[in-house]
């Protein structure tokens, strides 16, 4: 549970972090043109790739 949590929390720090400092290149990157956009962006990135890393850091945290 632990690693689970900390992965979640890693990964909304990171991709909150990207979305704040750079902003521009992310917009160009991405091709969206609000920070709404960016958001949902990240936020679907967070959801697709953030619950599989969570879900297997849990499980690597509970086999070691």
């Amino acid at each position: 549970m632990t690693g689970m949590l900390t992965m979640f929390i890693h990964t909304f720090l990171v991709m909150g972090l990207i979305a704040i400092l750079f902003q521009d290149a992310y917009d160009q990157a991405v091709q969206v043109d609000s920070m709404i956009e960016i958001i949902i962006a990240i936020l679907t990135l967070f959801f697709t790739n953030g619950i599989v890393e969570a879900a297997l850091r849990a499980m690597v945290v509970r086999h070691c």
